[in-house]
């Protein structure tokens, strides 16, 4: 059904759906891109389509046929740029619960005030530590880079483990459920020009590039300044107190 001519050019309602729903997807591509240093590139590739085009359109042959080669190189030179942002956006559309119907887990209750208690005595030695709560997304990949555990959460182990003499207190601790399945797991940095390096050290960066790419909750106990945060999907809280920290991972777990 034609709704009014614009020209020669008749608009029907499916032009008008069509060009919301591009509209749509443009602005989110916008969104997920603000403030990442892919935003330049992705500006840089627009710019090319929009030169392909007008050569099309104006028949310049040469530059037309020159433009096609980019574009090809330019479509694999996409998905190599925004590799962490498709990641990361495939990760959250796949979070909306479809997976469930598939692949049904069934593991224990995370043991939150045990989870307080390390990350408040670790704060009370002077320990840094880096603490990462499995939700739905599996962590198998960082996993593997660490040390197997399996053992039954305690604060007393994660302080031991955190202990500066221990074999595994560098890296990250991964819980799945009650239990400490590794140590000493490797977690991706977070590659931001927009994060001062002065303000966030290693712990930090890499608690901010898991959850940026996850639904992991990582707590992050500070070994310089002795501070709690938490960082979970785009919130990062920092120097939290006892209660503050169990109020909010309580709210990010959501345990029913």
């Amino acid at each position: 059904m034609t709704l009014f001519q614009l020209g020669f050019i008749p608009v029907t309602l499916n032009d008008l759906a069509d060009i919301l729903i591009v509209a749509l997807l443009a602005y989110t591509l916008l969104r997920w891109l603000k403030g990442t240093r892919s935003v330049q590139m992705f500006f840089a590739i627009l710019l090319l389509f929009l030169i392909s085009l007008l050569a099309d359109s104006l028949r310049l042959n040469g530059l037309s046929w020159i433009m096609s080669n980019i574009k090809t190189l330019g479509l694999i030179a996409f998905f190599i740029v925004f590799q962490p942002e498709i990641r990361s956006a495939l990760i959250r559309l796949g979070g909306i619960g479809f997976a469930d119907l598939f692949f049904k887990k069934t593991r224990a209750l995370i043991p939150v005030d045990d989870l307080v208690d390390s990350a408040t005595a670790l704060s009370a030695n002077k320990l840094g530590g880096l603490i990462v709560i499995e939700k739905k997304v599996g962590l198998r990949t960082l996993l593997e880079s660490g040390k197997q555990i399996n053992a039954d959460f305690s604060p007393e182990l994660i302080t031991t483990l955190f202990c500066r003499h221990s074999p595994l207190h560098d890296g990250a601790v991964i819980i799945q459920g009650d239990k400490i399945a590794a140590a000493a797991c490797v977690l991706p940095i977070l590659q931001n020009p927009r994060i001062e390096e002065r303000r966030f050290g290693m712990r930090h960066r890499a608690a901010l590039g898991l959850v940026s790419e996850s639904d992991a909750i990582v707590i992050v106990v500070s070994e310089e300044t002795n501070h709690i945060s938490l960082a979970h999907g785009k919130e990062f809280l920092r120097n939290l107190a006892p209660e503050q920290l169990q109020q909010e991972l309580n709210r990010f777990l959501d345990q029913k």
